[in-house]
């Protein structure tokens, strides 16, 4: 635990298991040495290199499935346990909230169905047009 960062790097390529270092390093556009280097460092890796690995192991995820949530930083710098937990928390408040706007949007369709229907009935009728008769005259 005296290097979290390399443990939390370590926990996210373990976590994909065909992710090898080098097709990593393609996703985040860095160098495969960078990889190496943040693993063995002795002091915590500057926040924009460990934000380009995230990103790599987002963009890796989202090809896979394209609706994955992003790999945030703080991914590299908690427990294995907390990590699961945190993931699945996140996971769950995405869910949610798809379901949250999918339920809002099918009711803005069906209240704006309501109000046309509603004007459609409410809506005088068209006038008909009676054609005139003659009346005859009785003698």
């Amino acid at each position: 635990m005296d290097r979290p960062w390399a443990n939390g790097l370590n926990r996210l390529l373990a976590a994909r298991r065909g992710l090898k270092k080098g097709t990593l390093a393609e996703m985040a556009q860095v160098r495969p040495a960078l990889i190496s280097a943040v693993a063995n460092a002795a002091t915590p890796p500057q926040i924009p290199t460990l934000q380009r690995l995230a990103d790599g192991f987002t963009a890796y995820d989202r090809r896979l499935a394209p609706d994955a949530p992003p790999v945030e930083l703080w991914e590299f710098f908690v427990s294995d346990e907390q990590s699961a937990a945190l993931r699945d928390r996140a996971v769950k408040t995405r869910d949610e909230s798809a379901e949250a706007a999918l339920v809002k949007r099918t009711t803005e369709i069906v209240m704006a169905a309501m109000q046309q229907a509603r004007a459609e009935r409410t809506a005088p009728p068209a006038p008909v047009m009676v054609p005139a008769i003659k009346k005859r005259r009785a003698r």
